[in-house]
């Protein structure tokens, strides 16, 4: 679910109508689990070891950025 305050607003409005009478029924119609919700990685194990040293090594690049001197310039407020 990518989206969780849109989900918690549709089960209390499904409440309030009448949709469900109470939580317990709401879960127990909704308690399937689909496919779709259900996320299965399809990297090998070393597709996965390379992009997690890529994603490292970008990380370690973008240390140091922030020069001390130029606090006026990198100053966001």
């Amino acid at each position: 679910m990518t989206e969780v305050t849109a989900l918690g607003a549709a089960i209390a409005a499904g409440i309030a109508t009448g949709v469900w009478k109470d939580i317990k029924d709401m879960e127990a119609a909704l308690a399937n689990v689909h496919e779709e919700d259900v996320f299965k990685g399809q990297l090998t194990e070393e597709e996965r070891k390379q992009k997690w040293e890529l994603w490292e090594w970008g990380v370690e690049r973008s240390l140091g950025w922030i020069k001390e001197d130029l606090d006026s310039v990198q100053n966001v407020n």
